[in-house]
């Protein structure tokens, strides 16, 4: 698999499919040992395509989910991630630009933030 395609696959939430098409059971597997993408690689991709980057926070941001699950939002002119622990906001971190809001957001949401 290409690396963009890997990329969107995490993006859209794909990536148990993705590897399903390549010969690997998802449910059998610790799917972070199959990511082979890193932060940087995320951000020159969503630098590369902005209208992805948009679409993730608009569909991320709207989750009012607050036990066990990473959460991204925009406070001012930062963007924050943190994982959500029973209600309560942890690990939180602000990001300048969107493309660092939505990497991080993503490697949390894997296991690997």
């Amino acid at each position: 698999m290409s690396t963009d395609q890997e990329i969107r696959a995490l993006l859209d939430g794909s990536f148990p499919s993705l590897l399903r098409d390549h010969g690997i059971d998802p449910g059998r597997v610790d799917l972070r040992k199959f990511i082979q993408v890193d932060r940087a690689a995320l951000v020159d991709y969503l630098a590369v395509h902005p209208l992805e980057a948009e679409a993730y926070f608009r569909r991320h941001e709207a989750s009012v989910a607050s036990h066990d699950v990473a959460r991204i939002s925009r406070d001012g002119d930062d963007y924050v991630t943190c994982w959500m622990d029973h209600g309560v906001a942890r690990s939180v971190r602000r990001h300048a630009t969107l493309d660092e809001a939505v990497a991080e957001h993503v490697l949390m949401s894997h296991g690997l933030g």
